[in-house]
């Protein structure tokens, strides 16, 4: 499991998720997270037992959530929502990522991925 956990194996979300132990995070397995070392990681059946032991959900891979989608198709998603909400003027790219609650940089790498 250390090697699909620390491999970024998408096809294993939502099976397991992984913590570290100095960080007090914890994440999916396909986190692009920077590799921790070997003997800080723990891992977890799943998001609510992480928790329970202590651990926060890292605020890239977003683990709590357990749909399983990966963050640019999240993003794309809420984006995508609040175009189609419906606006009389066009919708710039700063007000979008406003929305969203990211930077219009990662909005738009979320897009072009």
């Amino acid at each position: 499991m250390l090697a699909i956990g620390l491999e970024r194996d998408r096809q294993s979300d939502g099976r397991f998720v992984y913590a570290v132990r100095s960080t007090g995070i914890y994440c999916r397995p396909s986190c692009p997270s920077r590799k921790p070392r070997r003997e800080q990681v723990s891992f977890s059946p799943n998001a609510d037992a992480a928790q329970e032991q202590g651990y926060r959900p890292c605020k890239r891979c977003r683990p709590e959530e357990t749909s399983g989608e990966d963050t640019d198709t999240r993003l794309v998603r809420l984006a995508h929502a609040y175009l189609a909400s419906g606006h009389p003027e066009p919708v710039g790219l700063e007000q979008m990522s406003t929305q969203v609650d990211v930077t219009p940089a990662r909005l738009r790498k979320a897009f072009k991925n």
